[in-house]
């Protein structure tokens, strides 16, 4: 399916690019236009996936433009992964690129190195690799929910994750455990499967099942607690009297009447500025040494918590 294509002129901050299922055009043009017109500044690319919110996007491009810098933006989409998105995008002969909502391979991040192209990572830790991570801190929102449900008198506490654990999935985990071991207390359970409102419905049924069911539950994110909800429902659970449920995200739904969810939210503008900052401190020194930098996460409390 081919997409329309729309001319962008500065000075606009943002370029897009977009792909068909016959070949790769940008909005201005091919490569040499993007050479030509798209250095009013240094420029950063953008990788994004399709569901990553957009007040992210606005908040650094904005920032970046008022540094003098243009971003060109690719989508990662279902056709194209993040790591053929990031290898096109050495095309342009960018100065850095971010990626938003995944993370890239072993391989591309060793030809990104060789080619001395600062990598980012919004959203997701360093992991190890030769890149820089942006997120907020999942272990202290992840404390930040243990200190809570132990001051609301909670003593069986669950954790609900990730089948196919993750780098935020432990963190989240180990934070969680770590504080109520400070506290004096212990995980009583816990449960992965799909982080989706199927997983977690399973998830949480699993634990209602036993003979000793929680009462407190912490979910990995919004859309598993949105399904332990139901389970609790299922199970003549009443929330939060019989059990508390807290996620990690703070996602638009999650103050929906239906849900109403207590959860760990974030600043998403902060994180932003962040990204925003730590680009243009990497680019001035030439230099990107991997690290992770945070942004403290904050508990918003509705109705699923006393």
């Amino acid at each position: 399916m081919s997409l329309q294509m729309a001319m962008v002129r500065p000075p606009s901050p943002v370029l897009r690019y977009f792909a068909d299922d016959n070949n790769q055009r940008s909005e201005i043009g091919d490569r040499g236009n993007i050479e030509d017109d798209a250095v009013g500044g240094l420029r950063v690319v953008v990788i994004q996936q399709p569901q990553r919110i957009d007040r992210h996007l606005s908040e650094m491009t904005l920032g970046l433009a008022e540094a003098g810098k243009r971003a060109l933006v690719i989508p990662a989409g279902e056709h194209t992964t993040i790591d053929e998105s990031s290898l096109r995008a050495l095309d342009y002969k960018v100065d850095a690129i971010v990626i938003m909502g995944g993370s890239v391979s072993e391989r591309i991040v060793e030809t990104l190195q060789a080619a001395r192209v600062p990598l980012f990572l919004f959203g997701w830790d360093h992991e190890g690799k030769s890149s820089i991570g942006i997120s907020w801190d999942n272990a202290m929102g992840s404390a930040i929910a243990a200190r809570y449900l132990v001051r609301a008198g909670r003593r069986a506490f669950a954790y609900i994750g990730k089948k196919a654990g993750t780098f935020s999935d432990r963190n989240r985990r180990q934070g969680y455990s770590d504080e109520l071991g400070r506290l004096g207390f212990a995980l009583h359970a816990e449960a992965d499967d799909e982080t989706t409102y199927e997983g977690g419905r399973r998830a949480a049924s699993h634990l209602f099942s036993a003979g000793d069911p929680p009462d407190a539950l912490f979910c990995i994110n919004d859309t598993m607690a949105f399904g332990a909800l139901q389970a609790a429902r299922e199970f003549k659970l009443a929330v939060p009297d019989d059990v508390a449920v807290i996620g990690f995200d703070d996602q638009p739904m999650a103050s929906w009447h239906a849900f109403e969810l207590t959860t760990i939210g974030y600043d998403p503008n902060a994180l932003a500025r962040l990204a925003t900052r730590k680009i243009l401190d990497a680019l001035g020194r030439d230099e990107s040494a991997p690290r992770s930098f945070y942004i403290q996460p904050q508990l918003v409390i509705r109705r699923t918590t006393p």
